[in-house]
C-alpha cells in the first residue's frame, strides 16, 4: 500500500483523479524522464561543463552506476540526501541516482554555510551529503567536518572532484567506478523505481527570515509543473540552454536543468 512520506501534505483524492484523467500527471518519476531522453536520443550530447560533456546515454549510466553504489552503502528509499554542488555535470548524476533508488534530494546552494546547512539537516531528517571536496573559492572538507559534530545522523558523506578518506566519506567518482551495471543492479533499481505519487524533491526557499525552509514536491507534481512551463516556452529537443545561476536554485534547476531533459534540449552549466 502506498505511504506519502510522514509529514508531507496529501493531494486530495479528487484532485489527483482530476490531474491523471486530464493528463496532467503522467504517472513518470523523475528518473523516467532521463532515462526516456536517453532511450530516444542516447548519442545526443546533453550536458556540457568547463571540463566534461556527456551524452544522455553516458549521463544514464553513470547516473545509475553511481545509484548502485549509493545503495551498497547503505542509502535508502526515502532516506533525504543533502545535494551542494556547483553548476557541474556531477550534479546530474546525483540528482537522478537518488531519484533511481527512491531516495529524495535535497537541494542546497553552493554558498550555504553551516547555519543554513544546520537548519535543512534538522527540517529534513537528512542522513546523507553529496557535496565537492573543494571549489576554486572554498575548501568544503573543514565545514562539513564542523557540521559533522552537531549533526551526527550525517552517516555517508559523497564527495566530488576528490577522494574519500573513511568510513563516512566516499568519492562520487569511485562509486560509479567500482560498479559496474550487471543484471542484479538494473534489478534492483527496477525495484527500487519510487511511486510518481511520492515525495521526489525538497527545495529550498529563504522567505523573509533568512533562515531556508523546505518545500517538498512529488514526482507527479513536480513534472507537471514543469512540463507545462517547458510547453508554454516552446522549448523543444533542439534548444539549447544554459545555466548561469546555482543549479541549488529552484529557478535554474526545474526551468533549467528538469526542462532541458524533459524536452530533451541540451545544457549548458555555466561555473564560476
Amino acid at each position: 500500500m502506498f505511504e506519502l512520506l510522514e509529514g508531507a501534505t496529501p493531494y486530495r483524492l479528487e484532485d489527483e483523479q482530476k490531474y491523471i484523467t486530464r493528463g496532467w500527471w503522467r504517472g513518470l518519476t523523475l528518473g523516467d524522464y532521463l532515462d526516456r531522453a536517453a532511450d530516444i536520443h542516447p548519442r545526443k550530447e546533453a550536458f556540457v561543463d568547463r571540463i566534461s560533456r556527456y551524452t544522455y546515454g553516458q549521463a544514464r549510466e553513470k547516473t545509475e552506476r553511481l545509484a548502485a553504489g549509493m545503495a551498497k552503502i547503505g542509502i535508502n528509499p526515502l532516506d533525504r540526501v543533502l545535494i551542494q554542488l556547483p553548476n557541474w555535470n556531477e550534479f546530474v548524476f546525483a540528482y537522478f541516482a537518488c531519484q533511481k533508488i527512491g531516495a529524495i534530494p535535497v537541494l542546497m546552494i553552493e554558498r550555504y554555510r553551516k547555519f543554513e546547512i544546520d537548519r535543512l539537516i534538522e527540517l529534513t531528517g537528512a542522513s546523507a551529503w553529496i557535496v565537492p571536496q573543494k571549489t576554486s573559492k572554498f575548501d568544503f572538507i573543514p565545514m562539513v567536518n564542523e557540521v559533522l559534530k552537531d549533526n551526527p545522523q550525517i552517516k555517508q558523506v559523497i564527495t566530488v572532484r576528490g577522494k574519500g578518506n573513511g568510513d563516512i566519506f566516499k568519492s562520487l567518482e569511485e562509486l560509479i567506478e567500482e560498479n559496474p551495471l550487471t543484471q542484479d543492479t538494473r534489478s534492483m533499481l527496477e525495484q527500487r523505481r519510487p511511486d510518481p505519487r511520492q515525495v521526489a524533491h525538497m527545495g529550498p526557499t529563504g522567505g523573509t527570515t533568512g533562515a531556508p525552509k523546505i518545500v517538498p514536491r512529488t514526482h507527479n507534481s513536480l513534472a507537471c509543473a514543469v512540463e507545462f512551463c517547458s510547453m508554454s516556452w516552446d522549448q523543444n529537443c533542439e534548444d539549447i540552454n544554459m545555466i548561469a545561476g546555482p543549479v541549488g536554485h529552484d529557478l535554474s534547476f526545474s526551468k533549467g536543468l528538469l526542462g532541458s531533459i524533459i524536452t530533451q534540449g541540451k545544457l549548458i552549466f555555466q561555473s564560476y
